[in-house]
This record gives structure tokens, sequence and C-alpha cells, in this order.
């Protein structure tokens, strides 16, 4: 409208992609007027979803300004069904053959039943359907309903959705099939195309598929190629589904069209609950990709944590932090549905078209969230019903993975028709001696398909044992991390998974009363049915590893009780009384477990799936703390120990530094400590605050001298004000660990002999989805909190995947104690509200030998800080300044240098002290891509004598890449730095400075600039730039 023209640029409108929206409640004098606008019809009615559910949450219209676009562009919800009205409807039912689309009712015009559904899917973010059955059927046959067919369309464009259909092969291939169906539905979308699979034929290869592209590309069509290939042995001679799809396809990268997606499934075998990611995930670099996600299958389950996880996954095939959110341009959500009183079989079932329609905009929405505007949109917002379903579809993809799958691997599929045999499909064996790939040149082929980061992962038999009967074969009695041998993990989470099924039904009986009373009794009967249903399957699944395994279950589950056990070092938390339920204290039964370990001369304590609320947990030394698949501890509020006296804390510094008993889990003055994943501590009711409520906690690990302690596969979800603190700890392994929290991720206070690698941290703090804050992601410090300072010494970090809302990776800004030895080694870092990289000497630390080794890092608001400042922090007369000297940074890449979320900009800094300034620092094969944008007026600033610790506190500078203060001995070899938009300021600016090199370097020279180098008060410096 001219309206929305006119109030373009105070609406944001130029931020706005694709068929996104902003939402935004303007005031007009004494009126506000509320506006949904977006680039395309489609955006506003996305748009006008989000208000009515922002309205349904209980937000105030007249204060939202929201901005939203969807991460994954083409979003379909693909159906798995024949279309009703055809011949043969009444002996064809049940199943596919009960479709929600009928070509009489379309051209009836009782479209009803249509209507609903694809507003619905809409509501939800889908942006396409596929209507018809993924295997080509007479009934699905477009060309003989095109009437029909532009009624659909016309439906879908109702609500901001494209039609897409599955052709056969041969229609595809033809020009005149495109040309009907465009006459008819001009925005059609495209062919979804199930080619050299199965039963149906076609070549999935360039040839025939860009055949196929071309008769839709003039009308702006996509082609949607499903990468699940196997049975077709024309085309796909290799029997093992897993192995088929990148060797099919990732030879072919970059010879598709511009307008194919290849669109593999979303797990390596099938759609598992956990097994590893796909080997052609992010190996297409030059070819547009998708992927294919089951959306709900017949049994109460919740699949949008599994499809979470997987939207987060890191495909390495780019080095640390190429996640495949990032990676993926076509969710295709595979639905098996048919007409039902609640659409889906059970109710629960529908969360699952909501939540990934809600990730296929933006992956970073936290899960419970999800769940929650779900659950108030579709039953109350009461806090018990919320509370209680929010736990049981936490709990409820368990049960299915502890049925059908282990470790990774669905090896005996039960089926009314395979008489329980092992799947001769896949690589992998189960038989007398163990399970695991089937020979040795398989397992080495299945770990060879990923890219090298992953297979460090994949291939380690401990940091990839939550799938390690996907790539190791082991015998029945190699015994797991969590204290099970591999054979009582099968039989043991069988009999879990029964448990979790009855544990679902109780805890959704205490709803009574509180949801009406028809779905209340639908509803439980529903998870009634499915606990004798887990019965059966647990027992035909039993009989059939019986079969393959000769072992008896009986035999294996005598082992799994308390005393047997015990016997061999594993305590079950269970048989201390923990619930796992999430509706009581669970830390008692814990704590008890642990001591139990303990004064057995250790072993490991093993908390198995559940949910876990509880008070603070208490290790001991010999002790691992083991936490399976699907096992949250999650912090309950008001039982947290309180901040234990010291007597160190004198105010000086943050106060959380001091105290580590106020904490999810804790340990003081122990050894040979462990903490294992892949289960999930969850802090989310832990404060990000310095003031620490009584009961409240701050952290979620706080280890205070410790030795020989090893955090390994574990995820951290919000951990208070310090995810994992260590302080004077020594000898640590940190592997594997994931962590999403508001504030700081790792902090490693005075430590020494620490190894971090394979580690994914994101310390943003994120508001409805989007960043908005946040801490750092690891940090070294150095305080008083032990009597005296430290040293800290011998870390590596490595491997690593980082995002901050500060700083990236800090030293600071508590600095006392040295520092030396420390080693940063193929990071990537996707975002810093402050620093990507920052060396800080505030309170006397001296920091010496520190070596940058291969760092990418994009959307920083400064890229390198290294500054030296006399807060002095420490007793008054103790103070003596510090310094900072022999820094290495060797290949650093800076991209897109802007704090999105604090909207700001600034060049990197080397700032010491009149005196003292900061030496001996090398920068080789740094390239570094400054915004831009300053006039050449800011060339002249002069920036005046501080003490302030972070960038922003500094002001403006007039350089545009480096102002070096105070400096000596600093060597630039073959650096390159430039801007996006022209800037008048020099690239660097030297200002006190002594001995300063440049070697082979390039920078770039605004239009307004003086010159590429401004020297001031700079003795001995050498010039050798390029152009």
């Amino acid at each position: 409208s001219s309206w929305i023209r006119k109030h373009a640029e105070e609406l944001g409108f130029d931020r706005i992609k694709e068929d996104g929206f902003v939402i935004k409640a303007m005031k007009d004098s004494d009126d506000t007027t509320l506006v949904i606008a977006g680039k395309v019809p489609a955006g506003v009615i996305f748009g006008t979803f989000d208000l009515i559910r922002r309205i349904q949450l209980g937000q105030n219209p007249r204060r939202l300004d929201v901005l939203e676009n969807p991460q994954i562009p083409i979003r379909m919800v693909d159906h798995w069904s024949y279309f009703r009205g055809c011949f043969g409807d009444k002996w064809r039912r049940g199943g596919r053959n009960d479709s929600i689309y009928s070509w009489q009712e379309l051209r009836t015009g009782d479209t009803k039943l249509i209507r609903d559904w694809v507003r619905m899917m809409s509501s939800a973010g889908w942006n396409a359907i596929c209507p018809s059955e993924v295997n080509w059927h007479y009934c699905d046959n477009f060309l003989e309903h095109l009437d029909e067919v532009e009624i659909l369309g016309d439906i879908l464009r109702d609500y901001g959705m494209k039609l897409y259909w599955s052709p056969s092969y041969l229609l595809a291939l033809e020009q005149e099939t495109a040309d009907k169906i465009y006459a008819r539905v001009p925005d059609f979308g495209g062919y979804m195309m199930k080619l050299g699979s199965e039963k149906q034929n076609g070549d999935p290869r360039p040839p025939m598929v860009n055949r196929i592209a071309d008769t839709l590309k003039s009308y702006g069509g996509y082609v949607l190629v499903r990468g699940f290939c196997y049975g077709n042995y024309r085309y796909t001679p290799e029997p093992y589904r897993d192995l088929i799809p990148h060797e099919l396809f990732a030879p072919e990268d970059g010879k598709f069209r511009d307008n194919v997606f290849l669109v593999p499934k979303g797990s390596a075998v099938d759609w598992d609950y956990s097994a590893p990611i796909p080997a052609i995930d992010g190996a297409m670099k030059k070819t547009l990709s998708g992927t294919e996600l089951v959306i709900d299958k017949n049994f109460p389950s919740s699949w949008v944590e599994k499809w979470k996880w997987w939207l987060q996954q890191d495909t390495y095939r780019s080095g640390p932090g190429s996640l495949n959110k990032s990676l993926t341009h076509c969710l295709m959500g595979v639905a098996m549905i048919s007409p039902s009183p609640a659409w889906t079989d059970c109710p629960l079932n529908q969360v699952n078209y909501y939540g990934l329609g809600r990730l296929a905009w933006n992956p970073d929405r936290y899960l419970d969230k999800i769940y929650n505007e779900w659950i108030v949109q579709t039953f109350d917002d009461d806090f018990q019903v919320l509370d209680t379903i929010n736990r049981i579809l936490l709990m409820s993809d368990d049960v299915a993975r502890k049925l059908y799958m282990y470790r990774g691997y669905r090896g005996i599929w039960i089926d009314k028709g395979d008489e329980n045999i092992v799947e001769n499909k896949t690589p992998y064996a189960i038989n007398r001696r163990g399970i695991g790939p089937a020979s040795p040149v398989l397992q080495d082929r299945l770990i060879e398909q990923y890219a090298p980061g992953l297979r460090e992962v994949y291939g380690d038999p401990v940091r990839g044992e939550e799938f390690l009967s996907s790539f190791h074969f082991r015998d029945h009695d190699y015994r797991l991390s969590i204290g099970r041998t591999l054979i009582e993990d099968v039989y043991g989470g069988m009999e879990e998974a029964v448990q979790i099924a009855k544990q679902m039904v109780e805890l959704w009986k205490r709803l009574e009363g509180r949801i009406d009373e028809r779905r209340f009794e639908y509803t439980l009967d529903n998870l009634v049915d499915f606990v004798e249903d887990a019965k059966g399957d647990r027992d035909s699944m039993a009989k059939a590893f019986e079969d393959h395994t000769g072992t008896k279950r009986d035999d294996v589950l005598s082992r799994l009780t308390a005393p047997a056990l015990a016997s061999v070092g594993t305590f079950n938390v269970r048989h201390y009384g923990a619930a796992g339920d999430g509706t009581v204290n669970d830390a008692p039964a814990i704590n008890k477990a642990i001591e139990a370990c303990n004064a057995a001369g250790g072993g490991t304590v093993f908390v198995p799936s559940g949910i876990y609320t509880s008070g603070s947990i208490h290790l001991k030394s010999n002790v691992k703390l083991a936490l399976d698949k699907g096992a949250v501890l999650k912090a309950m509020p008001g039982i947290m120990d309180p901040w234990e006296p010291n007597p160190n804390d004198k105010g000086l510094m943050d106060s959380a530094y001091y105290h580590w008993e106020a904490s999810l889990i804790w340990g003081r003055n122990i050894e040979n400590v462990k903490i294992y994943g892949p289960g999930t501590l969850d802090g989310s009711a832990l404060t990000r605050s310095s003031k620490v409520k009584k009961g409240t906690g701050d952290k979620g690990i706080a280890l205070k001298l410790c030795r020989n302690v090893e955090i390994r596969n574990l995820n951290i979800r919000e951990g208070g004000h310090y995810a994992v603190l260590a302080t004077g700890c020594e000898n640590i392994l940190i592997d594997n660990v994931t962590i999403k929290t508001s504030r700081d991720g790792l902090n490693l206070s005075q430590c020494r002999n620490v190894e971090v690698i394979h580690c994914h941290i994101d310390a943003v703090r994120y508001q409805d989805g989007y960043p908005a804050g946040g801490d750092d992601a690891i940090k070294l410090g150095s305080d008083l909190s032990l009597g005296k300072a430290l040293t800290s010494e011998n870390i590596t970090v490595k491997n690593c995947f980082l995002a901050s809302g500060c700083n990236t990776l800090q030293f600071g800004t508590e600095t006392i104690g040295s520092f030396k030895n420390i080693l940063f080694e193929n990071i990537r870092i996707i975002r810093a509200g402050k620093a990507g990289i920052s060396i800080t000497s505030n309170d006397g630390s001296i920091i010496d030998g520190v070596h940058y080794k291969d760092i990418r890092m994009e959307k920083t608001f400064v890229p390198i800080f290294i500054k030296v400042s006399d807060l002095a922090r420490v007793p008054e007369g103790t103070y003596e300044r510090g310094a900072i000297r022999n820094i290495t940074l060797e290949n650093i890449t800076a991209t897109d240098c802007f704090s999105y979320f604090k909207n700001r900009q600034m060049p990197s800094v080397i700032w010491g002290k009149p005196g003292s300034p900061i030496e001996n620092i090398e920068l080789k094969n740094v390239r570094i891509i400054a915004k831009g944008g300053h006039p050449a007026s800011e060339a002249s600033l002069n920036p005046v004598e501080n003490d302030e610790r972070f960038p922003r506190r500094l002001g403006g500078i007039p350089a545009y890449a480096w102002y070096l203060r105070h400096a000596r001995n600093v060597r630039f070899v073959d650096c390159r730095f430039g801007f996006e938009k022209n800037d008048g300021r020099p690239a660097l600016v030297v200002d006190d400075g002594e001995n300063v090199a440049f070697e082979k370097c390039d920078f770039q020279k605004g239009a307004d600039c003086i010159s590429r180098v401004e020297l001031r008060n700079a003795a001995g410096a050498n010039q050798d730039l390029q152009n």
C-alpha cells in the first residue's frame, strides 16, 4: 500500500526477505496503528497468523516490533497418500488410501476439510504442499483432473502456500506436462521426484534431472529430487542404503541445474529417532540441498526434539560450524495422515506439524518454547497443563528410540512380513558375537564418507558412543560408559521404554479436570494403548534379539539388578529412589548413588532416560556420572545449595567467581571425576544474575581444586551465570560438549593442563528465537577466590564452534595471575557482541605465549582486541602492572564485522600503556573485511588514554582495520585488510609504536583516504605494502 511505502524505512521494510514479515505498532499522534507488512502476499498471511499467535500467548499488540524471516525458503508438507474419489475407493481404505484430499470434493466444492488443513499448516509456517503420494499412482494423475488441481492451487494460494506434485518421470520429462499445469496454476511450485528408488524408475542423476528441470525453468519452478535411493539396481547397484546417497550424488555436485534441490532423508538409514546424520549432509556445496523428515507416525511421540537436533548438527564440511540449519534450502516434511478426530491418531502428535514448521522459520527457537506455544494454543495456559504436557512430549520419543534403535542402528526391523530378520539393506550385523558394521572394510567405508572433523567424532568409540553401533562392531560384553554392557543396554533399554510409556500415562492422569473431558479421555485411551503396544513390541524385539544373539532376555536382565550392577561398579539412580518423571526432587537419590559408588571405591553412576528435577548434585572422587541419551538433569528452583562462605571475597570482582556450591553439579578437592553424556543438564531455573537468592543456584557445573576431570559428550541447556566454572583445577578434558546458554559458557580460572576439543558453545541470549545479548563463550581468567592467584598454563582449545553475546575467546576481564602456553586452533566464530578474540590484562596478569591458528570469524563487533589496563582489582598496595607479549595470530579470517544485535562495529586494537608496550606480536595471513563507511574526517581522531576493558567504551577510532598504540615488535606478514563500503580512514594507525613491520601486505585504500598506514610517533616502521 502507499501508506506502507511511505513508512517503509520506519518499518524496516528493506530487512524483509522472501515470505517474511514485520509486525509493528506505530504511534501516530494519539493513535497506534498496528502494521503487518510483507514483500509478497504470503508474508502478510504468515504475519497475520503470527499476530494471532502472539495475542493468544498474551503479548500486548500495542508493543509489538517484530521482524520474522524464514531460515529455510521451501517448507513443504509432503503427503504420502492417494487422492480419494477414484475407482476402488470402497475397498481401498485406511493408511495412504484415506487421504485428506479428494477429487470429488474439489469438484463439488465441499472443500472445508482441505481448507481447514491447509489453513492449519500455514499457521505453523509451512509454505508448500505436495498432496500426492511419492510413489506414482494412477489415483494421483493430475493431468486427468486439471480443473480440480486449479481449485486446489487457489485454496493454497489463499493461505500463502504453493502447490507441488509428484509425477512419474515420464510425465515430468514432457514439456507439455509443465505447460498444462502452469496454465491452470501460474504459481505452481514444481515437482517432487522419486527417481531410481525401490519400484520407481527414472535416473536421479543430472542428465535426466536437468531435462526435467528445464521444462520448469521458464516458469520459475523447482525439481526436488529425493536423495533416498535404494533397491533399484539399475541406478543404485550398491545394496547398502546408508552408503548409496553419498556415493551416488557427491560426485555429481555442481552438475545439477540451479532450480534443482537434492533432498536426502534426515537420518543415515531411514527416519530414526536416534541415528547419525547422513554422510551426504553438507557434501553438496554447489547444489541446492534440503532434507526429508518425517513429521508424524501413528504412535504418540514428538519428533520435534530429533529434528531440532538435526538442524543444529555440524557436518564439518567446511570446518567446525558447518551446521545443517545453515546449509538447508528446502525442508520436506512427510505426512502420513488421514482424517481423524484430532487430525493425527493421537492429539499430542499434532505438535510435530507445528514444531517442525516453527523450526523451519527459526531453528534457534527453544524446544520448550515451541512446546509451550503449541500447548497454550491447543489446550490451556494453566501452569500444570503446560508443565505436564511439556514433560510428556520430552519423554515420548525415548519410547520408540529404545524399542527400535540401538546406538544409532536399526538392526532388527520388526514388521509383519519380515520374520524379524536382520535388515539386509544395511552394512551391519547382529550375531552371536556382537553388533555393528559387518566387516572392517564396511566400517572404514561408513566413516570415510564423512568430513574429517566428523570422522573424529563418529570414528572414536567413546566420543561417538551415542551412535556406537553405526560405526564400530563391539562384542556383546563390551562395557559402555554408562556402566552397562552392549547386550545389557539392548534389553535394559526395552524395559525402560515400557516404563517411560507408563509414566506418560500417569502424568496425563494428573490433568483430569484441567482439560475438557472429551480430549482428556481420548488422549488417555491413546496413551494406554501405547503402553500395550510398547509391551508387545518389546517382547517381539527381545525375541528377535534372542534368536540372533543367542542371549536370553531374562538372563541379561538378572544382571541389571542393584546388587548385580554394584558388583561391577555401576549404580543406577533408579535403584536409589530417583523417579525421573519431573515431579519430585531426585537429588537425594542421585547423591545417595554417588556416595555408594564412592564408598565402593569408585565406578559409574548411571542416569537412565527420564526427566530428573533436582537440587544440587555433589560429586565425589573416582565417580563417573553418566547421563544416558534422553536423561535430563533439570535444576529445580528453590532447593539448590546456597553460596558457601569465602573469606577471600572482598567485593573487588564479580562474587560469582568466589562460590561453587550453588550449582546443579559441584565438586571440591576431588580427583578422577567424570561427567558423561549424551544426556542433558538443564539449568533454565538457575539465575543469570550475580545476585543469587537462596535456593536458586547460578551455575551448571562448578569445580574447585579438582584433578583429572573429564566432561564428555554432554549437552548443557542454560547454565545460569556460568555453564561450567573450573577454578584451580588441573588435567581437564572437555570433549564433544555442546553448551547453549544465555551467559558464560566455559570459564577456566587458574587451571592448567586443559584440553577443550570438538565443542559447540553458544553463549548468546535469544529472545523470541533471535539474538538479543549473552556473554562470553570461552573465558580464561584469574582471581583471588583461592586466596592467591595461580598460573594458568598448557591450555588447548581446538576444533570448536563458538558464538557469544560478548567475547568469544576471552582473557579476562578478571586477570591477576599469569597465563602461558595457550593454543587456540581450528575454530569458527559466528557471532561476538564484543570481540571475537580478546586478550586483556587488567589486574596485573602476565600473558605470555598465546597462539591462534586457523580461526574464522563473522558478525563480530571487533575481530581482535588486545589491551592492557590498570583496573587493579587487588588488595591495596599489591598491584603491579601486567603485560602481554609473544602472541601469534596465523590464518585468521574476519568477515561481516558487525554486531547486528548491538548495532555497532569497531576495528581491531593492540593497545598497551605508556612505557609498558604490548610486544612481540606476529600476524601472519590475517584477512579482515571491515564494514567501513566512515568519513575521512574520522582519520584525525585521537583516542584518549584509558583503562577501559571493553571495546565499546573506547570511543571513535581513526582506522578501519587496526589501531596500534604503545606496541613494540609487531609484524604483519601476508595480511589483507579491506572494507565493504568506502572508508576514509587509513587501514592502520600506529601511535607510539616501535619496530612495526609490514611484509607482503595488501591494505585497501578508500577514495578520500590520504594513506593506507598512518604513523604517529612510530620508530623503526618498515612497510612492504602491495598496491
